[in-house]
């Protein structure tokens, strides 16, 4: 008989919190996790607003009422999130060492 949906994960938590140090052990790692998320987020929403006050300056990305062509924020957005990438890329590859 197959084991109840989700009961596999209830029971990979009690292990963890039993055998490997409770509450604390279910958190280890979210340190090392942040410490490479909050720069990637800072770089990724610094580097859109930038690209995105630079695309207002040039009328042939923007639309007729002012605001920006999707195309435009979609390629912001895009490239942003490749920068923030690379320039974060280091800290990922040591946390997950």
């Amino acid at each position: 008989m197959p084991a109840p949906v989700g009961g596999e994960c209830r029971d990979c938590i009690a292990k963890i919190y039993r055998k490997e140090g409770g509450i604390k052990a279910l958190y280890r790692g979210v340190a090392p996790t942040l410490v490479g998320i909050v720069p990637y987020a800072a770089i990724n929403f610094a580097t859109y607003e930038t690209l995105k006050i630079k695309a207002l300056a040039t009328p042939s990305m923007c639309q007729e009422d002012g605001g920006l062509l999707i195309t435009t924020r979609l390629m912001c957005g895009g490239f942003a999130g490749a920068f923030g990438q690379t320039v974060v890329y280091p800290l990922d590859t040591v946390r997950r060492r």
